[in-house]
């Protein structure tokens, strides 16, 4: 089943983000729809001038609402957060677009993509989880003995950085959650690029995932996205003193994933198995049903820049054919689950320098490698 999720995970990737999003050249990888002329040379305009910003500051929230897995009253989890970055070398936007295209390739390739663009790029992020009490209540009634449970509190925070391709880590927040105290407290710093490396070295290469994510480029994704993918410009909003023009789309689910294509896409990884298909076909249903997909971005019209997105996601779930059954049968399982994701960027090209916390200890990649 965990091979369906992945194929159902990576085409909702492509299809319910925004065209600007999947931008490699804004010229050909600009999903305009019915769009008139000009509304069409907005996106196309904002995907050249989002492309080219050095630097950024920005916020963002996630909001997870699922109804139906502890009874009928909705479990939120929610995840705020703020950060800024800075690209020192714009030549290293070719090593990300190279990442994106080889999403479904070999590690190693995407590795060694991914080296220069680590270390030309620099990167804060601070963000609040905000845990529903409901996890902490579970965890308590699945200690045993004289062992106490897992205290959780309401909200963890998180400090993140990226510079010259070490990543670092605060773990205060994470240490007083182990009561064991052998968790390290403060700053901790990892060289990615040598970790990359080392994991390759290891026989990162075996895990080559080309034969579990459908492989599609841009073009192709761009391609089969205006088939199933309505835009329409809604009213104009305000951002920062600047109108802003706001271009809202809605995908279609149900038709999308009873495409040729998804089909080509499940058949490729069920190959001959024509049970394996079924219970494929059987998830998608049970996970798609009903599912909705919109999204809307806010393009300011003085400098063309995407200053908001946001996604909203519902998925009403059937488990029965989630889980290979027919629908209706047995006791009902239904769980409603509710996704919204909304970002915005400011400071464009005013980010004060990103540098490297003070007395971080480093750990070893090695060490890292061997846990995982």
């Amino acid at each position: 089943m965990r091979k369906w999720l992945v194929v159902l995970i990576a085409a909702l990737t492509l299809f319910s983000i925004g065209g600007a999003a999947l931008a490699q050249d804004a010229s050909s990888a600009v999903f305009c729809g019915t769009l008139s002329e000009g509304d069409c040379a907005i996106l196309k305009q904002s995907a050249v001038s989002t492309m080219e910003i050095k630097s950024a500051s920005g916020q963002f929230n996630l909001n997870l609402s699922i109804a139906g897995l502890f009874g009928p009253q909705p479990v939120n989890l929610s995840i705020v957060g703020d950060g800024a970055y800075a690209i020192t070398d714009p030549a290293a936007l070719s090593g990300l677009q190279n990442v994106t295209s080889l999403a479904s390739g070999n590690p190693e390739a995407i590795a060694k993509a991914l080296a220069p663009l680590l270390q030309a790029f620099t990167g804060e992020l601070k963000l609040t989880i905000n845990i529903p009490p409901e996890l902490a209540m579970m965890a308590a009634m699945q200690s045993s003995g004289n062992t106490p449970p897992p205290q959780i509190p309401p909200s963890i925070g998180l400090q993140m950085r990226l510079v010259d391709g070490v990543g670092y880590v605060n773990l205060d927040e994470i240490a007083a959650l182990d009561s064991s105290g052998q968790t390290p407290k403060g700053w901790l710093g990892m060289d990615l690029v040598k970790a990359f490396e080392q994991a390759m070295a290891a026989g990162g290469s075996s895990m080559d995932m080309s034969g579990s994510t459908p492989e599609m480029d841009p073009a192709q994704a761009m391609q089969m996205m205006g088939q199933y993918m309505k835009i329409e410009r809604i009213a104009d909003t305000t951002v920062d003193g600047q109108t802003a023009a706001v271009f809202q789309t809605t995908v279609d689910v149900a038709a999308l994933m009873g495409s040729q294509e998804m089909m080509g896409m499940m058949q490729a990884q069920a190959g001959s198995d024509a049970a394996e298909l079924q219970q494929g076909l059987a998830m998608m249903q049970g996970m798609v049903g009903g599912m909705t997909v919109v999204s809307t971005q806010t393009v300011t019209l003085n400098d063309n820049y995407t200053r908001a997105t946001a996604v909203e996601i519902k998925i009403p779930l059937d488990m029965a054919m989630l889980m290979g059954g027919a629908s209706g049968s047995g006791p009902s399982q239904t769980m409603d689950i509710a996704i919204t994701i909304n970002s915005t960027i400011g400071n464009i090209n005013n980010v004060a320098p990103i540098s490297a916390p003070e007395g971080a200890q480093m750990g070893d990649p090695a060490m890292l490698m061997g846990s995982m």
